[in-house]
């Protein structure tokens, strides 16, 4: 089925595909492995943010994938930043990350896996297992540099 959607999105002729996590069950290498044969025929690079079954065991196997949990790149004249936030909290150094990155003058999208407590997202949100996610601390430094 994933392969079939990937094949689907690529009647739009995108630059590239975004994916917001969850794209394996737990993590292990197998999964990753097995995931990365679903891409191989892509003709265009999808770029990822870590979703929490990819770092159930920990980051390393993602990172070995995919790269950094933080990143940041240009296209098209708008900014896209993805945030590390799989176990839906935002860090000291994902703060620092994207007051290092975004920049008022630029269109920016700031992606990442859990979403922030807003309208219908606030039940499944990272504010709403009481674990203080900084998911409005983070909103409000968004809105604030837009």
């Amino acid at each position: 089925m994933y392969r079939g959607l990937l094949k689907q999105s690529l009647e739009y002729d995108p630059a590239f595909i975004l994916h917001t996590g969850d794209m394996v069950n737990s993590g292990t290498a197998r999964e990753f492995k097995h995931y990365a044969g679903l891409l191989q025929d892509i003709a265009v690079p999808v770029v990822h943010v870590a979703g929490n079954h990819e770092i159930r065991y920990g980051r390393s196997t993602y990172e070995k994938w995919f790269g950094a949990c933080n990143w940041s790149f240009d296209y098209g004249g708008c900014r896209f930043i993805g945030l590390d936030n799989p176990g839906g909290r935002f860090g000291k150094r994902d703060f620092e990350f994207v007051k290092a990155h975004l920049d008022a003058q630029v269109p920016t999208f700031v992606l990442f896996h859990k979403p922030l407590p807003l309208g219908r997202w606030k039940v499944h949100s990272m504010e709403s297992d009481g674990a203080g996610g900084r998911g409005t601390e983070m909103h409000k430094l968004l809105k604030s540099m837009a």
